[in-house]
């Protein structure tokens, strides 16, 4: 098993704990949250990483979480790019601004 699914494992257990602090009705925007937070992580390390290692780390870190987790390209100002495209699950449509895509990956 890549060391990367290992450490995303552990990034389970930690976003799990997290959204058992937020209240019920907030969680499925949180845990988008989380996975944004998670995939900014690795876009941030200076050794940049092939876009289905993110995908697959970042469904890894927020199994059993309500969000979607998907990768999808979309057309910016540099070009075409592969990002990752976050959906709560049972929650009313989101309000946040969908960040992932307004910048290259």
């Amino acid at each position: 098993m890549a060391q990367y699914t290992i450490t995303a494992g552990k990034a389970n257990t930690q976003a799990k704990r997290l959204l058992e602090m937020i209240p019920e009705d907030q969680r499925p925007h949180a845990a988008v949250l989380i996975a944004r937070v998670f995939n900014l992580g690795f876009r941030c390390n200076p050794r940049a990483a092939h876009h289905t290692i993110r995908l697959t780390a970042t469904q890894i870190a927020t199994r059993d979480l309500p969000v979607t987790v998907r990768m999808g390209l979309v057309k910016g100002d540099r070009g075409t790019f592969n990002a990752l495209q976050l959906e709560p699950v049972g929650a009313a449509p989101n309000l946040l601004p969908d960040e992932e895509t307004s910048e290259a990956a």
